[in-house]
């Protein structure tokens, strides 16, 4: 939906107002990710994560969310998820296969070389020598932290386990207690500045030794990847507190003419943006504005140093090259890698006065902005009297099983009642199906390339390879009909939910309601008096409750006949937040040209 794409191209102009970075691309996400609060404090490095009932979960849940956000881009035009090319892959092979250049010309140069604190009379000094043997050391023991981390794939037990940490420690002791004897017994300052005065040795040995730092922190990470550290899928964010709080979040007010205009720019400069989306037509005559808060959230890991990849000591001989700093694509091994995340919370979509209540509440429709799933529910500000819309944000509502059946059956329905501005059409089973001016079309819910101006039929499309999700935007209407059949048998269920305490009703308390043995899926808010109905077909359905402060209500109830039904519940207090944010697009950040 165009108007999506606007609210995209408005976080974009407002981040590179921000940020003038040459090598930074802002990219949009097509699927639209959804992640709870809970999914993103997982990542937090377990010294940040204040609930201690949650840390062992997080070993196990958060690599999930970490493949995801670690994903790597495949194209300039968009970023999505892509577990089998991540950024801890790719680095891991870099660092194992990547060499040092000109570092032995570097070395023999010194040996060579006639300067007073190094070689007088071709001797070495009594300075250099114990230079030589602390840094020997220093080395060696580098060398058996190496071999340590080594040894912890054959390691079994929790005590065997604990036993290498206690190890490891120590061995981290004597590398500190050698760094500090050669800089105190191996003249390591007078003889490094000795060595930089002859020739650019210092910045072959810093870079040598950045390499090594980079290789043992990913290599320490990694082996502790499964014990209680986890350091491999560990991310800080900045702002830290961007869930708990609203550091970092800023208010966004979007009227129609903006939306249009956004568009416009969107379609004009279409670079870094799929056309597949920016071809469709829609149709925004309900909508009169939008509203959101946005926040740009920085992705830091302990274990990533692009600093490596700036040296010209750095050597990469493989045949993938890394990249060229220019082109996203799969021809590279790591062209860019994710981070910063463009989040919104808190969606309002603003309607005209002509839309009703009883549109909104249609069984036969799915309500739709862009990849966003709607409430069936007409909301009402009671100071403006201004109707609007609010976003699904029960993420297992989402992926459930009905909501996807439903989705697809509109998508099936929209293929053929797509409105399209055509001028050429393809021929299938007899049928002429219009299609646009571009390079590419949809048919049937797949997405083809064709060369311009050359006659087309079916068999000589050939399907150009692009994720499923992006499918996701093709939507006529704000309000997609749905392929199935409508049960005609409803009943006026009358929900009223409590508090257990006080016995008072729930403010915008989220019920999910889920069919058993249909695929009616609906979402609805209580209003003040913790008071909402639903026409709900006849069938067996799961009920979820949610919100901030109170535990989730899990029950389930049936629906016998048409006859008018209420159903009670009271929700228990407790420290629950249940925030949900989207996430629109990533920022990536391009590797220099290797």
């Amino acid at each position: 939906m165009k108007y999506y794409i606007a609210l995209y191209q408005k976080l974009k102009d407002i981040y590179f107002s921000q940020s003038s970075r040459a090598g930074d691309l802002v990219l949009i996400c097509p699927s639209l990710r959804l992640y709870e609060m809970d999914d993103l404090q997982l990542l937090k490095p377990q010294s940040l994560i204040g609930d201690l009932s949650k840390v062992p979960d997080s070993i196990l849940k958060k690599q999930q969310v970490s493949y995801e956000l670690n994903s790597i881009p495949n194209s300039d035009e968009y970023w999505d998820l892509n577990p089998n090319n991540t950024l801890f892959d790719a680095y891991r092979e870099i660092l194992n296969y990547a060499t040092v250049k000109e570092l032995a010309q570097g070395l023999d140069a010194v040996v060579n070389a006639d300067y007073p604190k190094l070689i007088t009379n071709g001797k070495e000094t009594p300075e250099y020598k114990a230079y030589k043997k602390q840094m020997n050391l220093y080395v060696a023991q580098t060398e058996k932290i190496a071999e340590h981390l080594a040894l912890f794939d054959e390691l079994d037990t929790d005590e065997e386990k604990q036993n290498w940490t206690a190890q490891l420690a120590v061995l981290k002791s004597k590398k500190d207690q050698a760094l500090a004897e050669w800089g105190i017994k191996g003249y390591k300052t007078m003889i490094e500045e000795a060595l930089e005065a002859v020739n650019k040795l210092s910045e072959a040995d810093k870079f040598l030794d950045l390499f090594r730092s980079v290789k043992n922190n990913f290599d320490a990470a990694e082996k502790t990847d499964v014990t209680a550290l986890s350091a491999i899928h560990d991310i800080n964010f900045i702002p830290y507190d961007f869930m708990e709080n609203e550091s970092g979040w800023t208010y966004l007010f979007l009227d129609k003419n903006g939306l249009e205009s956004l568009f416009a720019t969107a379609k004009n400069n279409a670079r870094h943006l799929p056309e597949e989306i920016l071809d469709i037509e829609y149709d925004e005559k309900y909508i009169d504005s939008i509203e959101f808060d946005y926040a740009f959230v920085h992705l830091k890991r302990g274990w990533f140093n692009k600093q490596i990849f700036n040296s010209g000591y750095f050597q990469w001989k493989e045949s993938q090259p890394i990249s060229d700093g220019e082109t996203v694509s799969t021809d590279f091994k790591l062209p860019a890698f994710p981070k910063t995340m463009l989040l919104i919370k808190n969606l309002k979509i603003n309607l005209n006065d002509a839309v009703s209540e009883s549109q909104v509440n249609s069984q036969d429709q799915i309500i739709h902005f862009g990849p966003m799933i709607l409430k069936q529910q007409l909301f009402v500000n009671k100071s403006t009297n201004r109707k609007f819309l609010k976003t699904v944000t029960n993420k297992d509502i989402i992926k459930s099983d009905q909501m996807n059946y439903m989705i697809r059956k509109a998508e099936e329905t929209e293929t053929v009642s797509q409105p399209v501005k055509a001028k050429e059409g393809i021929t299938v089973g007899g049928n002429t199906i219009k299609i646009p001016l571009t390079r590419n079309i949809l048919l049937r819910n797949k997405i083809f390339e064709r060369k311009e101006n050359q006659p087309v039929t079916v068999g000589q499309l050939r399907e150009k390879k692009l994720v499923a999700s992006q499918l996701a935007f093709k939507r006529g209407d704000i309000f997609a009909k749905i392929d199935v059949k409508v049960p005609s048998t409803v009943a006026r269920i009358f929900f009223n939910i409590t508090d257990s305490n006080s016995r008072k009703g729930i403010y915008k308390c989220a019920l999910s309601i889920k069919g058993k043995d249909n695929n009616r899926v609906i979402e609805i808010e209580t209003d003040e008096n913790g008071q909402i109905s639903a026409s709900v077909p006849v069938g067996n359905y799961d009920l979820e409750a949610r919100i901030d402060g109170y535990q989730i209500l899990n029950k389930s109830f049936a629906v016998q006949n048409t006859n008018p039904l209420t159903l009670s519940y009271a929700m228990n207090r407790e420290e629950i937040k249940f925030k949900s944010f989207f996430l629109i697009g990533m920022v990536c950040e391009r590797i220099p040209k290797i």
